[in-house]
């Protein structure tokens, strides 16, 4: 069964692969909804508020020879993260992004 394109919003930041001219045309072409994304706002950046916090936390304090250990750390502590953590990751973040929704609705109105 497909989903109803009108229905799906997707969530890109900043990025310049995300903000390209060539991106931003074909998702218009294939019909998708995009949230605006300010410019910086980390309580909607997945990344910033919820996984760097973990993989630093871990970190912390730690000395590496090189690049090759540093990459073998993280990547160790990425997968030590159990599928419910990042379910609850993923709440949180819909969440905030309901929130974020909610008060721009809440702009518009009271901007017209």
């Amino acid at each position: 069964m497909l989903a109803n394109l009108e229905n799906i919003y997707l969530h890109q930041d900043n990025a310049p692969a995300h903000t390209a001219s060539a991106t931003s045309l074909e998702l218009d072409v294939l019909g998708f909804n995009r949230n605006a994304h300010p410019p910086y706002l980390p309580d909607l950046a997945l990344m910033d508020f919820s996984v760097f916090p973990a993989i630093k936390s871990e970190l912390r304090g730690i000395r590496f020879e090189d690049l090759v250990e540093l990459r073998s750390r993280v990547m160790g502590i990425i997968a030590t993260l159990k599928s419910d953590w990042y379910r609850n990751v993923f709440a949180k973040w819909v969440t905030r992004h309901e929130k974020y929704v909610r008060c721009e609705d809440t702009l518009k109105r009271s901007r017209s």
